[in-house]
């Protein structure tokens, strides 16, 4: 089904401006699918980060235990003070709101470690009366496997 692949590819492969559209566990596994969008793969030959079209990360042997998600809320005291709040987030209710399409998580910043990963992104809320949020995703795996068909070189970076 996919033509290209890679395993722990980062910095090759980047997913800083990309959107996830669905979330699954499949056993021990967590598959990513992002949208059309898909994400960042850099072309060697050209020196340059080009989009590819839909594309997938397959994070493989996750740890539930290590497996966090926190929403950061801004609560505003005056014209000039402001103080945040972090508030854990179910990751049910994270795959289920994305899934439903009734949240947008895009990452913003991602940080990688050996078998640790941390996404820092901003989740639109497709509810008129709710404002979009910041967001941290923070898990440990064993290996990423990073899944595409074709990249398009009419969208460098």
């Amino acid at each position: 089904m996919w033509k290209h692949n890679g395993i722990n590819k980062y910095p090759e492969i980047i997913l800083h401006d990309c959107s996830i559209a669905n979330i699954e566990k499949e056993g021990d596994d967590i598959v990513v699918d992002f949208d059309k969008r898909g994400f960042w793969v850099k072309d060697f030959e050209k020196d340059m980060y080009y989009r590819t079209h839909s594309a997938r990360i397959v994070i493989k042997d996750y740890d539930a235990d290590y497996l966090t998600i926190t929403e950061i809320r801004t609560q505003q005291l005056s014209e000039k003070k402001f103080f945040e709040t972090v508030h854990e987030v179910k990751p049910k209710c994270f795959i289920k709101n994305i899934n439903k399409g009734k949240w947008i998580f895009e990452v913003v910043e991602e940080f990688y470690s050996e078998g640790r990963a941390l996404y820092i992104g901003q989740v639109q809320n497709k509810k008129k009366y709710q404002k979009s949020f910041w967001c941290c995703v923070k898990l440990e795996f064993k290996e990423l496997l990073y899944l595409w068909n074709e990249i398009r070189y009419d969208c460098p970076w």
